[in-house]
C-alpha cells in the first residue's frame, strides 16, 4: 500500500494476537503443548465424593421430658446461653425451643479454637447449680 508521498505503509503488528498470526506454525504448537499438559494435569485432580470441609457449629442438644417450649427455655436453654456466652471465639449463639427438647447452636470465629472450644463449652454449665436442681433420667 502506498501513501500520497510515494512511500509504502505497513500498519505496525503488536500483541499476541498479531504474533500469532504471523507465526502460525508456532501458535499451533503452543496451542497443542497447552492441550497436552491439561490432560495429563487433569488426571491429575483430586476427586472426592464428599470432600473434607470442618464446620464452625458445635450444636448442644437437650431433653427436658414432658416440659413445654416456655419450660425448655427457662429451665434450659437461658442457663446454657449465660454459662457459654462470655467464653472466648464465639460468634453467634441462637437456640431454638420445642416441647420436651431444646437446642443450642454455637457459631465458632475461627475454626482454629474450635478443637479447644467443645471442651470449654462442657465444663460451665454443666457445674452450674441449675443443672444440679433439674431432674435427670436415666434409660
Amino acid at each position: 500500500m502506498t501513501t500520497p508521498e510515494g512511500s509504502s505503509f505497513e500498519p505496525a503488528r503488536r500483541g499476541p494476537i498479531a504474533w500469532m498470526a504471523g507465526r502460525s506454525v508456532t501458535a499451533n504448537l503452543l496451542m497443542l503443548v497447552l492441550l497436552i499438559g491439561g490432560l495429563i494435569m487433569g488426571q491429575n485432580i483430586r476427586k472426592d465424593v464428599f470432600p473434607d470441609f470442618e464446620l464452625d457449629l458445635v450444636t448442644i442438644s437437650l431433653n427436658y421430658p414432658g416440659a413445654s417450649p416456655e419450660e425448655v427455655e427457662r429451665g434450659t436453654i437461658l442457663a446454657v446461653e449465660e454459662a457459654i456466652q462470655d467464653l472466648e471465639g464465639i460468634k453467634e449463639i441462637t437456640a431454638t425451643a420445642r416441647e420436651g427438647s431444646g437446642t443450642v447452636s454455637v457459631e465458632i470465629m475461627r475454626v482454629r479454637t474450635f478443637r479447644r472450644l467443645p471442651r470449654r463449652l462442657r465444663t460451665p454449665w454443666t457445674a452450674s447449680p441449675h443443672f444440679q436442681r433439674m431432674p435427670r433420667t436415666h434409660r
